[in-house]
């Protein structure tokens, strides 16, 4: 059984967006010396949809080589093609399968067509599928992932994801008691090895790239029954897990602690750098003097969506909508907006292009005269 604290490795990169193949091997070092139980290199922490073939199999390549005998290693071989996953998990010692993005496959169709191809094709690997529904829009039901626990004695664990408690129960009736969990979760860490219906044994963890060490100690005392100290661990390690999970995981780690062996490493793009929302409110969300009458309640960044959202004047995405409700930062247009969000979010009555363009010129008349 998979036990311990699992690092979702970052993939460190150049400034220039290359393969930081040293900083790699800084990273591994790093976590072998705080005693980590194992490595997931190029999962979805390590930007692995957006790694070459190439880059993929060189970053594999290094990480078994440095990690030897010292920790158990599972190769983010996931993807949304089963050839693809096929030819990624070869010369892997253990998968990581997180369930096909996008393309949005049932249950059934990801047991028989993405996770038995693979497992029957490699007997010898640990095979571990991921289940992350609010990333990918799919998810490996628990009956299914039951089946195939039974049918294939290389199933024996799965990263637990869902946030959904009662799906990890489920799991552990349908899988059994030899099955293991697997958090993949920081915040819940504690939670699903505390919980007696579910019984996770460890967790693959993205705040152990800063802070293997106490992560680790966190599991070992949690499977030693020692919850007096897991739970003191818990606690320091909240704040941290917050700040890596305000943003995604791999670009707060890139940049939070100096005391990481990889000091410089952007994320590839698409991945923003900065999110446009965290700035300051009613600096970047002012309407751009040659806006349009906004009149798509269907779009969430439109001012009469229901959704909310703003256009940013700078560079004209969508801001968050939290900043847009804030109706007095949008000078002069405050006091049109407002009625146009009023008129848009009236569910008495159908919402009319025409009809919202009238009576905003009549408002404004209104307003003039008065």
């Amino acid at each position: 059984m998979l036990t311990g604290t699992y690092t979702a490795l970052i993939t460190p990169l150049t400034g220039d967006g290359q393969l930081d193949e040293a900083g790699l091997e800084q990273l591994v070092e790093f976590q072998l010396a705080a005693g980590i139980s194992g490595l997931v290199p190029t999962g979805t922490t390590g930007e692995s949809p957006t790694l070459s073939d190439d880059e993929r199999r060189r970053v594999v390549e290094r990480v078994c080589r440095e990690a030897g005998t010292q920790a158990a290693v599972l190769v983010g071989a996931g993807s949304n093609a089963t050839a693809h996953a096929l030819a990624a998990t070869a010369g892997a010692r253990g998968v990581l399968l997180v369930d096909p993005y996008y393309n949005g496959p049932s249950s059934l169709e990801i047991r028989c067509e993405y996770i038995e191809p693979i497992a029957r094709r490699f007997p010898e690997l640990d095979i571990v599928p991921y289940v992350v529904p609010g990333r990918t829009g799919t998810q490996l039901a628990p009956a299914d992932l039951g089946l195939l626990a039974r049918q294939f004695a290389n199933v024996r664990a799965v990263k637990e994801a869902s946030n959904d408690p009662e799906n990890a129960a489920l799991t552990r009736r349908l899988c059994g008691p030899d099955f293991a969990i697997l958090s993949g979760d920081d915040a819940v860490n504690l939670a699903l090895m505390r919980d007696g219906a579910i019984g996770a044994s460890g967790a693959i963890s993205v705040i152990a790239n800063i802070a293997p060490t106490a992560v680790e100690h966190l599991t070992q005392a949690a499977l030693r029954g020692d919850w007096e100290q897991a739970q003191r661990l818990d606690q320091a390690l909240a704040p941290l897990a917050r700040i890596v999970h305000v943003e995604t995981e791999e670009q707060k780690i890139r940049r939070r602690d100096p005391r990481l062996p990889v000091r410089r490493s952007a994320p590839r793009r698409p991945r923003p750098r900065h999110r446009p929302h965290r700035h300051a409110l009613g600096r970047r969300t002012q309407y751009p003097r040659n806006h349009r009458l906004p009149h798509d309640p269907e779009r969430p960044g439109s001012v009469d969506g229901r959704a909310g959202g703003g256009v940013e004047r700078t560079t004209g995405r969508v801001a968050h909508p939290a900043q847009t409700d804030r109706w007095a930062r949008l000078r002069p247009w405050s006091k049109i907006a407002k009625y146009l969000h009023r008129l848009a979010t009236d569910n008495e009555r159908p919402y009319h292009h025409v009809h919202t363009y009238q009576n905003s010129r009549k408002f404004i008349r209104q307003q003039k005269m008065g």
